[in-house]
Order: structure tokens, then sequence, then C-alpha cells
């Protein structure tokens, strides 16, 4: 089991260090990689907390330029990684690289923890095969820190002693890491929404994580870090204009173009057998659920589908620009596969016997062969996927030619020093 999740993991590295030297020259891994390498810059060079992503004058920055509609971690680590290792653009691929690769790490801790090794194992190889995970490993995000953190969060919460309140210093852990789960992506607030509600919920019951009180602790320290983000851009910027246009700007979409994504981009990026899957799953954990059948493992691939779906259906517009926006739902995806996968070849062993049950394996068949025909060319235009296929609807002629034939694109960002 280590060799084989040891093979998983160096397979994670590689897609990690793959280009992660590269110049910004294509795509959405160019485009965030270098407006992340300028704001980086521009911090230690004017001391500003925010990213300051496209400004690279001679002059001190006006507030109003400032990027203030995500949360800070993404950025803050890339400051350090360039204070430690210079401006250059590895400083910022290392950063998204080795995210990807502790919260893949992290993946296989808690499954293995929660379920067994063999569906950790699995879970694991799902996670780092879907195309998103393995397009956009080592591009500037807030996912791959997100997952990480969220992952660690949902643990220390279902490890917690059950029936009793929690010690000071383990519940100040958990805390601390939602805490840090918020620093990287909004998503964050809709796992701490889950938490909540099913800690709300087992306090009727004798399996209740804590006391009502520290439930009020920990619904309190969420409000306060969610409103800590609008304070700090207030008195940083003098107003909200830049949060609040970006968000009302990207829900803005009308549904019949919404409606082409969708029929698109989610199939692209998981496959139908895995989303049949995920529908299947959620459907069962409904009816085990309103029998009181459900386990307090459910909530992790519960919390990352839900905080995924809602962020996919607010952000509309986000979601037509970005093909990887399904990220926060990856763990999700990869624990419902692998726990699918275990029970329908259960049900299927003792009716059809023991070579029967590996059919099951066919339904991530797709998944495999999407992986070899988008992965490789997905890699090459720098995660933007209209360069080869219709995300986006129709494509000239010429584009696609140039994606096939061509140079795809100039270097968008010198790292040249200002």
């Amino acid at each position: 089991m280590r060799v084989a999740f040891a093979i998983l993991l160096a397979l994670q590295v590689f897609l990690a260090v793959w280009g992660v030297a590269d110049q910004w020259t294509r795509g959405h891994n160019g485009w965030n990689g270098a407006a992340y390498q300028n704001a980086a810059r521009n911090t230690l060079r004017w001391d500003v907390l925010f990213p300051l992503q496209y400004e690279t004058a001679n002059v001190p920055p006006k507030k109003e330029q400032l990027y203030t509609h995500a949360p800070l971690g993404l950025h803050l680590n890339n400051v350090v990684s360039m204070a430690l290792f210079g401006d250059r653009e590895v400083s910022i691929r290392l950063v998204a690289g080795f995210w990807s690769v502790a919260a893949l790490s992290m993946l296989f801790a808690v499954v293995r923890r929660l379920w067994d090794d063999a569906h950790a194992l699995v879970a694991s190889a799902v996670y780092v095969a879907l195309p998103i995970n393995a397009i956009y490993t080592n591009m500037a995000n807030h996912s791959a820190g997100f997952i990480f953190w969220s992952l660690l969060t949902l643990l220390l919460y279902l490890r917690a002693p059950r029936g009793s309140p929690w010690s000071r210093g383990k519940f100040l852990l958990f805390l601390t890491a939602f805490a840090i789960t918020a620093t990287w992506d909004w998503p964050a607030y809709y796992v701490a929404a889950c938490i909540a509600i099913h800690w709300a919920w087992t306090l009727t019951r004798s399996e209740s994580a804590g006391t009502l009180g520290q439930l009020l602790a920990f619904c309190a320290s969420v409000l306060l870090v969610f409103a800590g983000h609008f304070v700090l851009v207030e008195a940083m910027t003098g107003n909200l204009d830049e949060l609040t246009g970006t968000f009302n700007a990207r829900r803005a979409l009308s549904w019949a173009r919404f409606r082409t994504h969708l029929l698109v981009v989610p199939e692209l990026m998981f496959t139908a057998p895995v989303l049949g899957l995920c529908a299947v799953w959620l459907g069962a954990w409904a009816a085990r659920a309103t029998k009181g059948l459900g386990r307090g493992r459910d909530l992790i691939p519960l919390a990352f589908l839900v905080a995924g779906l809602i962020h996919y259906w607010t952000f509309r517009w986000s979601a037509i620009v970005h093909s990887y926006w399904a990220w926060p739902m990856l763990p999700g995806v990869a624990i419902i596969v692998a726990v699918s996968l275990f029970t329908a070849g259960r049900w299927i062993r003792p009716r059809a016997g023991l070579a029967a049950s590996f059919s099951v394996l066919l339904l991530v068949a797709p998944l495999a062969v999407r992986v070899a025909e988008i992965v490789p060319e997905g890699r090459r235009v720098g995660g933007s996927m209209w360069f080869f296929t219709p995300v986006r609807g129709a494509m000239s002629f010429a584009l696609r030619s140039e994606s096939k034939h061509g140079p795809i694109g100039k270097p968008v960002c010198s790292s040249t020093r200002a």
C-alpha cells in the first residue's frame, strides 16, 4: 500500500514540477501566474497587503487598484516564496505545486483514517487523474490550499471525542485550522455551514462532538473571520467597491449561456460515469439520512460537493471563464467514486463472483481515456481549454487551427524587474 501511494505521490509531484520554470506564455497558467507574480513583486516593493496584479508603474499605487475580492492566503504564500526564491516564475508555481501535493497527501491520510487503506488509495488515484488536478496542478490557484486545510478541519471535527466537551487545546486547534482554511477561498464558509448543521443535529443525539456553547463559539469565530475580511478591505482601501463590484459581475450570466456550459464542461472535466456515480451517491445518502443511517464520515464528501456546487452556481460567469471552477469539489468526487466502486463491487461479488466484481472498474475507464485525450494538450495551452475544445460554444477555424498547428501566444508578462 505504501509503495502504491508513493507512486501516486510521485506522479503528483511530476505534475507539480512539469513546466515549473516556464515563462508565462499562454492560457490560465500564464495569466494567473503572471498576475500573482506581479502582485507579489508589488507587495515586496510597495508594502501593500492586498494583491496589486496589473500595476507596473514606478509610483506608489492607488488604493482602488488593489485586488480585494479574494482571501489573502495564496497571495501571502506567493510573497514569502518570492522573498525566499527570487522574482521568477518558479517561485509562484512552487506554491501551487506544493499545496497540490499537500492536498493529495491530506486526502490520503483522511480517507485512510476514516475508511481504510484501499479506499484511500483509490480516492487518491481518482483525485490525481481528474483533469482539473492534472492540468492545473502548478497554476496559481486558491483551491489547493483550501482543500488541504478543509480536509484537516473536517478531520479534526470528526475525530473529536463524542458525547463530551472538547479540550481547550483541541478546540482551539480546530478553530485555527478553519481560520486558515478561510484565508484561502470563499467555499470555506460553505464547509463551515455543513459542519455547523451536522454539529447542531448531533446535539439532539448522543454522539455530539461538543457542547452547544462550543458550537456557538465556532459559529461566532466563522462570522468573525468572514467579517474581518470586509473590515480589512475597508481599512486598507476606504471602500468595498472592488469587492462588491466583482461579486455582482461574476454572477451576471444568462441561463441560456450557462446551460450550454453545463452541457459541456462538467462532462469534459469529470466524464459522465463519474458524474453519475456522484448523483447516485447523493441520492443514496439522502435515503440513508432520512432513515437515520447516515455516518459522520459522509460529511467530508458532502461538504465539498455542497461547497463546490454553491460556489459554481453563485459565480456563473467565473465558471464560464475558468474551466477549473469545479476544483473545490475534487476531494468529494474522489471519495465518492472510491466508495461507490467498493460498494458496487461488494454487491456484485456474492452474486456473480470475484472476477465479475472487478467489472466496476469499467466505470472509470472513460476517465483514463479522457486523461490521455485532454491533459497533455490542456497543459500545452496553459489550461485554456477553448484552444482545442468548444467549452465556450463554437470556435473559429483559425483559433482551432492555431492551437493544433501553430504557437498559442507570446509571453503575457515578463519576469524582468520593474
